[in-house]
C-alpha cells in the first residue's frame, strides 16, 4: 500500500450501512481510512469533496425520508443504471453528492427490490419482488407478535400459544416454533425451566404429573391389540399335568406370577424339587409377541407399573390356583445331601398356594407347608452354599399409601428364591449353549452375544422380561417344543439394553421423587446421615443423598453426621441439607 496523502472523503459500505471517512492512504485495492477502518475499494461507492460534518447527515436524512425504495425500483426496472445514473433520474433539488449517499441507503437498506452487479444497480423481478415482499410481511407480522407475547409474558401473562403448545414444549420442544423461540428467550436470562415455568403459572398439575407425563412421552407407547384371555397362553391339551401341585413366593399384590416350586419328598432323606416357569413362549399371541417387542421390559413405580405385556394377556399366562398354566420344569433329585438334575420337562401345572416371603420368614405358614419349605431352603443350600447375593445394594420399600420409607434387608427367602432361579437360568444356559443356536446370555452384570466360560441367562421372568421370553422360545426349541427360530440377536440385545437403561434411569427418578415427599411430608428435625466428601450426604433411613451448603474439610470420609433439611426441590430433585453437629452419630 502507497503512503501518498489524500485529504478527499469517501462515502463506503460496511454492514449494509453507510459512512463517510477521511482517506490517509490507498492502493489499487484497498483504502485506509482515519477511523482505522481498511475498506476494499469494491466497498467505495462515492467520493466526495470533504464534506461538512455535522450538517451533511443531517441533509441526507432530509433527502433520504424523502425517498421511498419502490420509487427507485420503478427507475431501475425499466433498465440497470450506476448509482449517479440513477440519482439523475431522481427529480430533486439536493446536491449530488447528498442525492447520492441518500440514494445508496436505501439500496443497501432494501435488499428485496435490489440487486447490485460491480457498480451498477438492477431491480429484482417483479414476481420474485412479490413474493419477497409477502415473505418480508409475514416476517414483520411475526416479530410483531413475537414481541407482543414477550410483552404478555413481562407482565406475568402467559400467551395462548404458549399454554396451548405446553405439551410439545415440555415433551417433544420444535426449536424452530413462535412460542418454543419466544419462553427460551423469555426464560433465557434467569435459567428458568420449562417445567418450572409451567408450574409457577399453576399450568401444570404437580411435579408428578410432570414426571408421568414425560415418562409416557419417552416410553414406548402399548400398542392397539385385540388380545384377550382366549388369544393369551392358556394350558395346551396337548401336555401332559403335572401330578402335584406346586406353590408360588410372591407379595400379595404381584400380578406376573411367573415361577413356582414344587417339594414332592420320597423319605427323610430322599426328595424330589421343581422349579417351574410359566411358558408364553408355547403359544402366545402375535398381538401379545408386538407389545412385548415394543416395551421390552416391566417398570415399577411406587404409585404406578407399566407392563410389558396387555394386562389380559398376563393375567391368562400367570400362574394361578383356578386353572392349569404351560410350564417349563426343571426337576432336581436330592438325596443324603447330593443333588443332580433329573429332567427338563414341559408340562401344565396349577398353584395350590401363594406364599408371602413376610410369612415364610416368620415360619407362619401351615405345618405341611412349612415342611415343604424346609425342603427348599435345604436344597437351596446345597445348590450353592457360597453363592453371594447379586443384590448387595441397599434395598427400599416405599410405601405412598402409609407415607413411610423401610429398609428391606435380603431375607432368607429371597436368598432362596434367587438361588432356585439362578440354578434354573445356569442348567437352561448350558443346554442351549451346546446346541449353539443364539440366544442372549449374561456375563458380569451384561447382556452378551455368546455364552461365557460359565454359560448363564436370564430365562425366569419371560412375562416382564424380553429377553426371557426370546431365551425361552430357544430354549422350547431346544426342548423340541418349538419350531427353530432365526432372531436377529444382534438387535434384540441393542434394543433390550437401551429400554432397559431407559427404565432403570425412570425407576431411579420415581423412587427418588416419592422418597423426597415423603420425607417433606415427615419434616424430621433432625436426620442421620454419612459424610460421603465433598458436600455430599447419605441418609441413613432414605434412598436419597443430599447436598451440603459448603464441603466439611474436618472431617474424615466417610463419617457419620447429623444433619438437617433446609430445602426439597421435587422437580429438580435436589435436597438442601444443614449441618446440626459432626459428632459421629449412631448408625
Amino acid at each position: 500500500m502507497s503512503n501518498t496523502n489524500t485529504t478527499h472523503w469517501v462515502a463506503y459500505e460496511k454492514n449494509t450501512a453507510v459512512l463517510l471517512g477521511e482517506v490517509i492512504s490507498e492502493s489499487n485495492k484497498n483504502i485506509l481510512l482515519k477511523c482505522g477502518d481498511k475498506i476494499p475499494r469494491r466497498r467505495v461507492w462515492i467520493n466526495p469533496t470533504p464534506p461538512a460534518c455535522p450538517a451533511l447527515y443531517q441533509k441526507i436524512d432530509e433527502v433520504t425520508t424523502q425517498l421511498s425504495a419502490k420509487s427507485l425500483w420503478q427507475i431501475v426496472s425499466r433498465q440497470p443504471l450506476t448509482l449517479s445514473e440513477l440519482s439523475k433520474n431522481i427529480d430533486s433539488n439536493a446536491e449530488a453528492i447528498i442525492l447520492q449517499i441518500a440514494v445508496l441507503q436505501i439500496v443497501l437498506a432494501n435488499p428485496v427490490y435490489f440487486r447490485r452487479h460491480n457498480a451498477t444497480i438492477e431491480a429484482v423481478e417483479k414476481e420474485t419482488l412479490t413474493k419477497a415482499l409477502e415473505s418480508l410481511q409475514l416476517r414483520q407480522q411475526q416479530q410483531q407478535y413475537e414481541t407482543d407475547m414477550l410483552t404478555q409474558l413481562a407482565q406475568q401473562q402467559v400467551p395462548a400459544d404458549i399454554s396451548n403448545n405446553q405439551e410439545m414444549l415440555l415433551y417433544a420442544p420444535e426449536k424452530s416454533s413462535m412460542s418454543y423461540r419466544v419462553l427460551k428467550k423469555h426464560l433465557g436470562a434467569d435459567g428458568v425451566s420449562f417445567a418450572r415455568f409451567f408450574l409457577n403459572h399453576h399450568l401444570l398439575t404437580s411435579e408428578h404429573d410432570y414426571l408421568h407425563r414425560l415418562f409416557r412421552h419417552e416410553w414406548p407407547a402399548p400398542p392397539a391389540t385385540t388380545d384377550n384371555t382366549q388369544n393369551g397362553q392358556q394350558a395346551t391339551p396337548t401336555l401332559t399335568n403335572a401330578p402335584q401341585l406346586a406353590f408360588s413366593i410372591d407379595e400379595t399384590d404381584t400380578i406376573e406370577i411367573d415361577d413356582a416350586f414344587s417339594v414332592c419328598q420320597h423319605d427323610e432323606n430322599r426328595w424330589r424339587v421343581g422349579i417351574h416357569i410359566v411358558a408364553p413362549a408355547l403359544a402366545l399371541s402375535p398381538e401379545s409377541w408386538h407389545a412385548a417387542s415394543t416395551r421390552q421390559i416391566s417398570v415399577y413405580f411406587p404409585d404406578q407399573h407399566y407392563y410389558m405385556l396387555p394386562r389380559a394377556t398376563i393375567a391368562a399366562c400367570s400362574l394361578a390356583r383356578d386353572a392349569y398354566r404351560p410350564v417349563i420344569s426343571l426337576y432336581l433329585e436330592i438325596e443324603n445331601d447330593n443333588w443332580r438334575v433329573s429332567e427338563t420337562v414341559v408340562e401344565n401345572i396349577r398353584l395350590a398356594h401363594t406364599l408371602t416371603p413376610h410369612a415364610v420368614d416368620r415360619r407362619s405358614i401351615p405345618p405341611d407347608l412349612l415342611s415343604l419349605y424346609e425342603k427348599l431352603k435345604h436344597t437351596a443350600d446345597l445348590l450353592a452354599p457360597n453363592m453371594s447375593s447379586s443384590h448387595s445394594e441397599q434395598n427400599y420399600k416405599i410405601d405412598i399409601h402409609n407415607s413411610c420409607v423401610q429398609r428391606r434387608e435380603r431375607t432368607g427367602c429371597s436368598r432362596v428364591v434367587e438361588i432356585l432361579m439362578r440354578t434354573a437360568n445356569s442348567i437352561w444356559a448350558q443346554k442351549i449353549a451346546e446346541e449353539n443356536k443364539g440366544g442372549l446370555f449374561r456375563e458380569n452384570g451384561k447382556i452378551k452375544l455368546r455364552a461365557g466360560t460359565v454359560p448363564y441367562m436370564w430365562l425366569t421372568s419371560p412375562l416382564r422380561r424380553y429377553v426371557d421370553l426370546l431365551n425361552q422360545r430357544l430354549l422350547l426349541t431346544v426342548l423340541n417344543h418349538a419350531p427353530a427360530v432365526n432372531h436377529n440377536w444382534p438387535q434384540a440385545k441393542q434394543q433390550f439394553d437401551r429400554l432397559a437403561t431407559l427404565a432403570r434411569r425412570w425407576q431411579h427418578i420415581h423412587n427418588t421423587y416419592w422418597a423426597l415427599r415423603i420425607l417433606q411430608t415427615q419434616a424430621p428435625s433432625m436426620i442421620c446421615g454419612e459424610y460421603t466428601g465433598g458436600k455430599r450426604v447419605h441418609l441413613y433411613d432414605y434412598p436419597l443423598s443430599g447436598n451440603l451448603s459448603a464441603p466439611l474439610a474436618h472431617l474424615p470420609v466417610p463419617s457419620p453426621i447429623n444433619v438437617a433439611i433446609e430445602n426439597i426441590d421435587l422437580l429438580t430433585q435436589q435436597l438442601s441439607l444443614s449441618l446440626l453437629n459432626s459428632t459421629p452419630a449412631a448408625i
